[in-house]
């Protein structure tokens, strides 16, 4: 027997079908895609009558939405959501649920074993997650035999027949999407070595590596304030994430577009380094992980804590102090062998993405303009899913260094605007925070919070209505795309200001970006910045860059 994910997939929710489920409320996500796409086909096909598909994009609200149909209907309910800080979003109605005896089936997308604990994006530990509040906790992976999906599907029935709830919770692997080509890390995991041992290796490494590359991860301010001389007392390449706090400032040997350069098999085939060192985990961009997967050389992960956080197994893991990364490792040694070449193309990059960006109406220009407009006083806090993506790959040179937060632990788009309401009450000026409308949306009320706050806090809302980081993914060739994957809600902001107490201000084109920009930033207390995006106009803009820097003659002479 040879199941993918979409047979698998198909399989379960045929099995809830003929167990009388025909209410199947989803939530947006990519995890659960096989799941979501099951049911899709199964109210498109000669049944489909009898298939309802609920969708919200607020999984709290979605699941106590299911528990009342579940009530009003006397049939269970299945409720469908991707992984992560989703599933734990349903928690409170599954407690009613188990207090209410109604039977609420939580399908629950979840990542392989392979990216837990180590740091992979969006991956927690969900396994029984409602464990005492439920009738039936079970963990199910792809089957390889009959018998294996036989047993599944038997438990999976027994779920439907309680007066109470239930979770599924199934890890599913890529590809998930029909037709999509399994991209990633087929090599053996590393073998860590003692400590000492691979500090050893590492020194030595550093005194023989011609081109080192540092990667700079998730950093604290106070930490990468640790290590700012050891950096500039060398002359390696760095790639700085967005939130190593290096991404905007100076910074000597910095290749700052690297996520896009990735994008170009030129430079993917001639990049070479003899030896990679990275400091702090959590790298946003997934071009970047997935290189590092698949690219056999030294390859070294420094963090202060002995957490792992190498999705890829391929890092030799080392705790240590950043204080103390000179001792370990002389920053003397660190060099790229004639990497001002490779520095020249940077710069022509910067140059022919600032001029293409201030031609278009789209996500990357919005963040752009804004990020002009700070400076070292301002606390800037980034939203997940798209909003960060377009900091970390398409942010330009700047001098200004503000201090950068995110929720990336998770990566959620829950509590995002609480969380940027909370560092009014920190050492800043003022605080700006880019948040899509999906986010704001499933954060609404926390807008209370900006009220009355310690400084001001600024908000600047991205809405091309829905989630349209699915655009960039093979979700958007998908038939359910727009009802299951983006879920559009029509909505704008003005009334959610007005209802707060918030100034707002709004920008639906480039020629209107630049004075509401001012304005806003300008303005004295907490505020919202709606900018209008249509559609898929701005990802359109976005794919025709992209598209254009995969083919690009990158004269970087490496």
């Amino acid at each position: 027997m040879a199941l993918n994910n979409q047979s698998w997939a198909q399989a379960i929710i045929a099995t809830l079908f003929a167990q009388g489920v025909r209410h199947f409320c989803v939530a947006p996500g990519s995890r659960s895609a096989p799941l979501s796409l099951a049911v899709f086909a199964r109210q498109t096909d000669a049944e489909g009558d009898l298939v309802k598909i609920h969708t919200h994009f607020d999984e709290r609200g979605l699941g106590f939405f299911a528990l009342n149909l579940a009530k009003a209907t006397l049939q269970p309910v299945v409720v469908i959501c991707t992984s992560g800080t989703a599933v734990a979003n349903l928690h409170p109605a599954v407690i009613e649920a188990w207090e209410s005896q109604v039977p609420l089936i939580v399908l629950s997308a979840d990542r392989p074993d392979a990216l837990h604990n180590c740091g992979a994006n969006q991956a927690i530990a969900q396994k029984a997650l409602f464990r005492g509040q439920v009738n039936c906790s079970a963990n199910f992976t792809l089957p390889d035999t009959e018998q294996e999906l036989t047993a599944q599907l038997q438990r999976l029935s027994s779920c439907c027949n309680a007066l109470a709830p239930s979770q599924i919770n199934c890890q599913f692997d890529e590809p998930l999407y029909p037709g999509e080509k399994r991209a990633g890390n087929t090599a053996i995991p590393l073998q860590q070595l003692p400590r000492q041992d691979a500090l050893k290796k590492l020194e030595h490494c550093a005194q023989n590596s011609e081109r080192t590359l540092i990667i700079l991860g998730a950093l604290s301010a106070n930490a990468a304030t640790l290590i700012q001389a050891w950096l500039q007392a060398g002359s390696a390449l760095v790639f700085a994430d967005i939130n190593s706090q290096y991404k905007f400032g100076e910074l000597p040997g910095k290749l700052h577009y690297y996520d896009l350069c990735l994008l170009n098999s030129e430079f993917v085939n001639n990049f070479k380094p003899q030896l990679i060192i990275q400091i702090g985990g959590r790298l946003v961009s997934k071009r970047l992980n997935a290189w590092l997967a698949n690219n056999p050389v030294d390859y070294f992960l420094l963090n202060s804590t002995d957490r792992d956080l190498d999705p890829t197994h391929q890092a030799q893991r080392i705790t240590a102090e950043l204080s103390e990364m000179n001792e370990l490792v002389s920053g003397a040694f660190l060099r790229w062998r004639d990497r001002e070449f490779l520095l020249q193309a940077d710069r022509f990059l910067n140059d022919s993405i600032g001029t293409a960006l201030q031609m278009q109406w789209s996500e990357p220009a919005v963040c752009v303009q804004l990020a002009k407009l700070l400076c070292d006083e301002h606390a800037l806090f980034i939203g997940n899913s798209l909003a960060i993506r377009m900091f970390d790959s398409w942010l330009p040179v700047l001098q200004q260094r503000p201090v950068i937060f995110s929720n990336r632990g998770a990566s959620g788009i829950d509590g995002l605007v609480a969380s940027c309401a909370a560092l009014a009450h920190a050492d800043f000026s003022q605080v700006f925070a880019v948040l899509g409308d999906t986010s704001v949306l499933h954060d609404l009320n926390s807008l209370a919070l900006l009220r009355e706050p310690a400084v001001a806090v600024k908000v600047v809302v991205l809405n091309n209505n829905g989630g349209r980081i699915f655009s960039l993914l093979p979700a958007a060739q998908q038939a359910a795309f727009e009802p299951l994957f983006a879920m559009p809600h029509d909505l704008t902001f003005q009334s959610a200001a007005e209802l707060f107490g918030l100034r707002y201000f709004h920008a639906e084109g480039w020629q209107s970006l630049p004075g509401a920009l001012e304005s806003f930033v300008a303005h004295d207390g907490s505020a919202i910045l709606e900018c209008s995006i249509t559609k898929n106009s701005g990802i359109s803009h976005i794919q025709a860059l992209m598209a254009g820097l995969k083919c690009h003659q990158l004269q970087s002479h490496i």
